[in-house]
């Protein structure tokens, strides 16, 4: 035996198609006890009937459209008793029942079906959302219903319950059921009495539930108003026809109406002050367009731009407006002031003085200029300016260099330099160039100014000329120079102040003079300056002392000058220094010499004294020595007379050699070379060194056994032994 399996595919409007598949042994099939349903829905041959049991017209509805949809016959009840009578007077394959229904309950009606003989067997599917605690549906299952489901279910599943069913009814024993209807109110009481409890719990939730929501809805009310008003724009909610439903507190203080007197007028005789729409109104054009529109619209003084937001009803009707109206007067004015504005800057960018470039941020080509611009480079247009390789300029004013600055504009800011550039006729010129970014329509770009600084780089170049070489001057000059503020400290000097004190310049920098200056001398040179310098602007040659950084006191001679601003006040001092050490010590010396001269000419008077003396003295011996030869040469030799005569002639020799050594020292001699022996000068000269010295210094003679003959003038080695002698007694303490 062969059995079809048929499948219907449900189109638009109830259209079916059926298409058969390949027969299936019945030996592979489930073993099934087949009734005349079961053929039906396996075969095709006919639709289900099917009762519904249902109080909710959505329930029902629902269960229709799914039921329908899937081939199936459907017969509706509102409750139990009805569905009792449909059943009564018709032929059913399954009935679908709610449970909650008025008149009859789903349960007491499953009961009956399945207490009656008629229609025990008839498959029974309780579908509920009331009823569902598990004793539920154990009570329903025991009533003798084949499903319990719980609402809401998938289509889906709840149609494959519906098959299932269909194919596979429980067949319980009658013994197996609630069979006295004491038991079965007994349980269907508890389950009532439950679900009472439930509802109650349920509804006091509900109403609790409700109190709250009214409560929230009623702060969301206040919450929307107070939104609605705090909108600084005034806002309205208009019908089709213009119409103000509702208006915020901006939109009455516009008008200066009360909320009351807005509220059932028109938009356009409140805002407007006319009888009709203006033409172009936003509200004309949205019911044209269905759309969102805009415009804008003069009131009370003031430019608004209105916004229009359509609200429409389920079937795409525009039924009101949302009706903004944001003042845009400030914008306006400021939209005028920019225009001016930009006209003003416009101007003021062709008539600069200062050359004004656009260029681009990644090339540096030129996209404007001003007129000064064009004509700092000796040309007329900017087509010729753009096409000028003003650029071509050795390294450090090279076109790479450029476009390093112009690169530093993005990652540092600002920039500023100098910059030599080649006019059109090959003629080179300075300009100082500052370049940042600018916004122009939306895109970044570099704008350069440049000011014309040939000429200051020429008067700089001669004043650095200059610079150098006074530079050099004030260093090479031979005397120290210094420059203190009014209070003394040092602010500059010279390399030869520096050197003439001793410190480094780092240590000399910020010292007082007073510093450097013996206390001695304080008071002395306080009255130069207040006297001298302040008093007519500069000092007199005045000498004071410095302390060296050593600690060494150098004598110096300064002048001093008062130097003043441009507004006439003191603001320091400078002063040429000349240290004298070596000019005092030249002054020691020189009286050193003076005194030496002044002892030599003394030395030379006594000479030419003590030759007179000594010649004349002389002349004397010669008489005392010729008598004493004559006497001599009359007296006998033992005579007592001729031993006195022989002591006077050796005196007078002694005399005449005294006589010749003051000669000698007088340089009234001839000098006359000889050959002598020294110690025996210095013997000789013993008495008369020992005079010289005088008795509080002793003279020591050590002479040498054999000390040789020289050649030389007797009278001059006397003087130099003489001198030695002298030199020896001044050196001495």
């Amino acid at each position: 035996m062969q059995w079809w399996a048929t499948a219907k595919k449900h189109g638009p409007q109830g259209a079916t198609a059926t298409s058969k598949s390949r027969s299936i042994p019945r030996r592979l099939s489930r073993k099934l006890v087949v009734t005349y349903r079961e053929v039906l829905i396996l075969e095709g041959g006919s639709k289900m009937r099917i009762l519904i049991a249902d109080d909710k017209e959505e329930g029902r509805y629902f269960l229709e459209t799914l039921l329908k949809a899937n081939g199936h016959q459907v017969i509706s009840a509102r409750n139990g008793a009805e569905a009792l009578e449909k059943l009564q007077a018709e032929k059913f394959d399954l009935i679908i029942s709610d449970i909650l229904m008025p008149v009859m309950d789903g349960f007491e009606l499953c009961r009956r079906v399945k207490t009656s003989d008629s229609h025990r067997d008839l498959p029974f599917i309780i579908y509920t959302a009331t009823y569902t605690d598990p004793q539920d549906e154990a009570y329903a299952l025991r009533l003798g219903a084949d499903r319990f489901i719980l609402k809401p279910c998938e289509p889906e599943e709840f149609m494959q319950a519906v098959t299932e069913v269909a194919r596979n009814p429980r067949r319980r024993p009658a013994d197996h059921l609630i069979a006295s209807q004491e038991e079965t109110f007994k349980l269907y009481s508890e389950r009532l009495i439950k679900k009472l409890e439930d509802k109650m719990i349920e509804l006091e939730r509900e109403v609790r539930a409700r109190r709250e929501a009214e409560e929230k809805a009623e702060r969301a009310v206040e919450e929307w108003r107070s939104t609605f008003d705090a909108i600084a724009d005034p806002l309205a909610l208009i019908k089709a026809d213009g119409t103000v439903k509702s208006a915020n507190r901006a939109f009455v203080e516009l008008l200066g109406l009360d909320t009351r007197a807005l509220v059932g007028r028109k938009c356009y005789e409140l805002v407007h002050s006319k009888e009709s729409h203006i033409p172009g109104c936003p509200v004309l054009k949205a019911l044209r367009t269905g759309k969102e529109e805009s415009g804008r619209c003069k009131s009370k003084g003031k430019d608004f731009m209105v916004l229009l937001h359509p609200i429409k009803d389920a079937e795409g009707e525009i039924e009101a407006f949302v009706h903004i109206m944001h003042d845009i007067t400030e914008q306006i004015r400021g939209q005028k002031a920019l225009r001016e504005r930009e006209q003003w800057f416009r101007k003021l960018f062709e008539e600069s003085n200062i050359a004004i470039t656009v260029r681009d941020k990644d090339s540096g080509e030129i996209i404007d200029a001003n007129l000064a611009a064009i004509k700092s480079y000796g040309l007329s247009s900017l087509e010729e300016l753009k096409r000028h390789r003003c650029w071509t300029m050795p390294p450090p004013y090279s076109r790479a260099q450029a476009m390093e600055w112009i690169r530093r504009v993005s990652t540092q800011g600002p920039q500023q330099f100098e910059w030599c550039s080649r006019k059109a006729t090959g003629e080179q010129f300075w300009e100082e160039v500052r370049v940042s970014t600018i916004n122009l329509g939306g895109v970044e770009r570099i704008l350069a100014t440049a000011v014309d600084i040939t000429d200051r780089k020429l008067w700089e170049k001669a004043l650095r000329e200059s610079e150098s070489k006074y530079r050099k001057l004030y260093e090479s000059m031979m005397d120290g120079f210094v420059y203190t503020d009014m209070q003394g400290r040092i602010l500059e000097f010279n390399e030869v102040y520096r050197q003439m004190l001793g410190y480094n310049a780092a240590e000399l920098l910020g010292r007082t003079y007073m510093e450097l200056t013996p206390k001695k001398w304080h008071a002395f040179e306080q009255r130069i300056v207040e006297e001298q310098i302040i008093a007519r602007g500069f000092s007199e040659v005045y000498e004071k002392e410095y302390i060296r950084k050593d600690g060494k006191i150098i004598p110096v001679e300064l002048r001093t000058f008062l130097i003043k601003n441009e507004e006439g006040k003191s603001e320091g001092m400078w002063a040429i220094v000349r240290e004298l050490s070596e000019r005092k010590r030249a002054e020691q010396e020189k009286a050193l010499l003076q005194a030496q001269l002044l002892q030599a000419q003394k030395m030379e008077a006594m000479g030419r004294m003590a030759g007179g003396i000594a010649h004349d003295f002389n002349n004397l011996l010669t008489v005392i020595r010729g008598n004493c030869q004559l006497s001599l040469m009359e007296v006998g030799d033992r005579e007592p007379l001729k031993g006195n005569l022989e002591e006077i002639q050796k005196a007078t020799e002694s005399a005449s050699n005294l006589t010749q050594q003051l000669l000698t020292f007088s340089r009234k001699q001839a000098i006359e070379p000889e050959a002598i022996e020294i110690n025996t000068i210095v013997r000789n000269m013993d008495k008369m060194l020992r005079r010289i010295v005088g008795e509080k210094v002793d003279l020591v003679t050590r002479l040498r056994d054999e000390t040789g003959w020289v050649k030389a003038d007797r009278g001059q080695m006397e003087q130099v032994i003489v001198n030695l002698v002298i030199n020896a007694l001044d050196a001495m303490p």
